[in-house]
């Protein structure tokens, strides 16, 4: 109906009037702000700066709320009567500033055995960000891939269709009470199917799923592929 199909029209409205702010900053600018990150992480230091800097803020935050639960608590041991705080209030708070410098203590000691394993990865993602400079086609590959999908969604959507209109229509008739002690009796129609046009529809799903991931999947190998062959070609 008008009413039901309302949202519909009025969102196509917005994005046909929003178009240059949609597809113009939403996909144009995020892509060249996507590849000058790509470049900037190409900067010697950049890269670590930001990886360890944000590790070591979530270090000093631990901290700070420690620090901020204990002076609370000593707060309230010295102005227990004004505060109207019970020795549990002063106790709990004591406690929480504990429990959380024993996080930070945990953090830092993680941080400590894993301090390899992070310079590992910031180089990995510095390589990658090579990659990407090399071989600046490799962000079109999910756009490749969600044709392929809509490709496969056609006839999907047709067999499935065909399917579900291919059942008998029956007839059922039921009574419910609406409160005013008479039965109403109330009739709807449904579709029942026979046992072979239940598998079809177990292998209509089967379908669905395979075909999704066998795409996801073939992008996974062409960009696994593209990187390796990049990674391991000789020259500059």
């Amino acid at each position: 109906s008008a009413a039901d199909s309302g949202w519909f029209v009025a969102l196509m409205g917005d994005v046909y009037n929003n178009q240059g702010v949609i597809f113009g900053f939403g996909l144009g600018v995020s892509i060249v702000v996507a590849f000058l990150y790509i470049y900037i992480l190409r900067i010697p230091g950049v890269l670590d700066t930001i990886i360890w800097g944000i590790i070591g803020l979530i270090f000093v935050v631990l901290l700070a709320g420690f620090l901020m639960l204990f002076l609370l608590a000593q707060d309230y041991q010295d102005n227990k009567e004004e505060l109207d705080k019970t020795d549990a209030d002063i106790l709990t708070v004591q406690i929480c500033s504990y429990i959380v410098l024993a996080f930070a203590f945990i953090y830092l000691c993680i941080i400590f055995f894993l301090r390899k394993q992070i310079r590992l990865a910031i180089g990995v993602v510095k390589e990658a960000g090579h990659a990407l400079n090399d071989m600046p086609l490799l962000i079109l590959l999910p756009v490749f891939q969600a044709i392929g999908f809509i490709i496969f969604l056609v006839p999907w959507i047709i067999y499935t269709l065909f399917l579900a209109s291919s059942g008998d229509m029956t007839t059922t008739s039921e009574d419910f009470d609406n409160g005013s002690g008479t039965p109403v009796q109330v009739q709807y129609n449904s579709f029942e199917y026979n046992e072979a046009t239940t598998y079809a529809f177990l292998y209509m799903i089967f379908a669905f799923f395979w075909s999704s991931q066998f795409i996801i999947a073939m992008g996974q190998i062409i960009i696994a592929m593209s990187v390796s062959v990049w990674y391991f070609t000789k020259g500059k």
